[in-house]
């Protein structure tokens, strides 16, 4: 499940202005824009620094919002853009120095300023929602791995350890993410693939998935034989490209933060 098809289904979300079409993979169902609640809640654990597109989720996990339930979310998948860029034209030359400083930053970046931060956001926001003190925990139990690039895209995998509390209810999981930073249109947008099931069959669904839903993605924008057709610079220096790294790598926690969050709730529920 996860593999995108001939004739799939596909979305439309608005991009830096323009349309951008986005299939989505056999088996997953688009599943934001039908709870209001649920919606609210996802939206407010995004990084301020990024705009959520799409959040995808499994035909099951549809079925039980469409019911006014608690979906799992086990497996979900999610494309953000940072508001820095999404404005601005990204020519080739710029999405090389983007991907050379995501292939030399990332391995080694050190991300527990980043991820206490986010999680004492996510504290207040699930603990003012709920009325009562919640806490959170986010940390990168391993190194960040380069699973492979193009001229079009850098992607990478990397597991992480999660941890909720909420009243008297605790929830734990160590997820993985599959993220890619893909240039379609001149634009720059973060594919992300998690799963909070623990294994190595996991992390290769994560990983085929993104692969698959990426080249979906710039297949139907008619963007593959377009992907080196350069255009102005947009002059992006160092300080911006670590900002845009910064919040494409804290976009990678919103699916399994959010999962554990939805599992906590459920399990209350």
């Amino acid at each position: 499940m996860g593999i995108c098809s001939a004739g799939q289904a596909s979305e439309v979300v608005m991009l830096g202005g323009q349309e951008l079409e986005v299939p989505v993979p056999e088996g997953f169902v688009r599943i934001d824009g039908i709870n209001g609640e649920f919606d609210t809640l996802q939206r407010g654990f995004v990084a301020e620094q990024n705009r959520l597109l799409i959040y995808l989720g499994t035909e099951q996990d549809h079925g039980v919002l469409q019911a006014g339930g608690t979906p799992g979310l086990e497996r979900s998948m999610n494309m953000q853009v940072t508001k820095e860029l999404e404005p601005l034209n990204v020519s080739v030359s710029d999405f090389d120095r983007l991907k050379d400083s995501v292939r030399s930053e990332v391995p080694g970046l050190d991300t527990s300023k980043e991820f206490s931060e986010y999680s004492k956001g996510v504290e207040k926001k699930l603990g003012e929602g709920a009325g009562r003190e919640a806490s959170v925990d986010v940390s990168q139990p391993g190194p960040v791995q380069l699973i492979d690039e193009s001229p079009n895209h850098v992607t990478f995998g990397m597991e992480l350890d999660l941890r909720v509390t909420a009243g008297d209810g605790t929830r734990q999981v160590r997820g993985y993410v599959a993220w890619s930073m893909v240039r379609v249109h001149g634009k720059v947008v973060n594919l992300y693939c998690n799963t909070n099931v623990e294994g190595a069959a996991e992390r290769e669904w994560a990983r085929e998935t993104v692969a698959a839903w990426r080249t979906a993605i710039l297949g139907s924008n008619g963007a593959l034989a377009a992907a080196m057709a350069e255009e102005p610079e947009t002059g992006r220096g160092g300080g911006a490209m670590s900002r845009i790294l910064r919040g494409a790598l804290i976009g990678a926690v919103i699916g399994g933060i959010f999962g554990v969050i939805q599992a906590l709730r459920k399990k209350k529920g």
